[in-house]
């Protein structure tokens, strides 16, 4: 998620792309951070179920009214069908290696020895480590501005994190 309380990582990446998939999200004031991510510059390929949604806060490449389910899975399609999954750019794989420095230092902040400062990635770790499979937690929008991960165990694969629509996004991340 990018916007006023996403990870700065994640914004500063947005930032410098030239082609933005949004899906299912008004990119209203919050999303965006004031409609300054994604730069104005930025191709926009828009897909909603609402038509309303559709070119009303950003100037869009294109818009595409469908469910988000099947138009990913329409999209991913194609993209095989032509062989679009090639090689990474050079931009691309910076990014990954820039999301990788971020998660990196949340782990670190999150290994902090008790006697400094409670840091509030292990408070994010307690709760992974206690939450069953089957628990849904609520997202207050602090959590991604405070630079915390959720990022779900391979044993604990149906922990679900929800997010609030009042971010724009689709509510399940």
């Amino acid at each position: 998620m990018i916007g006023r309380y996403s990870r700065k990582v994640a914004n500063d990446i947005v930032q410098e792309c030239d082609l933005a998939l949004v899906i299912g999200c008004r990119l209203g004031g919050l999303v965006s951070n004031s409609w300054k991510v994604p730069p104005p510059s930025t191709r926009i390929l828009h897909v909603d179920v609402d038509t309303n949604v559709l070119g009303a806060t950003y100037r869009e490449e294109i818009s595409v009214q469908g469910d988000a389910k099947l138009t990913l899975q329409a999209l991913v399609k194609e993209a095989t069908h032509r062989s679009l999954s090639g090689e990474r750019t050079a931009w691309a794989r910076q990014a990954t290696e820039r999301v990788q420095a971020w998660k990196e230092e949340v782990q670190r902040l999150a290994s902090r020895s008790p006697e400094e400062p409670i840091h509030p990635a292990v408070v994010m770790n307690s709760l992974r480590a206690a939450l069953n499979p089957t628990d849904i937690v609520q997202q207050a929008h602090w959590a991604g501005r405070s630079r915390l991960r959720w990022e779900r165990p391979s044993a604990r694969q149906d922990v679900t994190l929800r997010a609030s629509r009042e971010m724009g996004g689709l509510g399940i991340i």
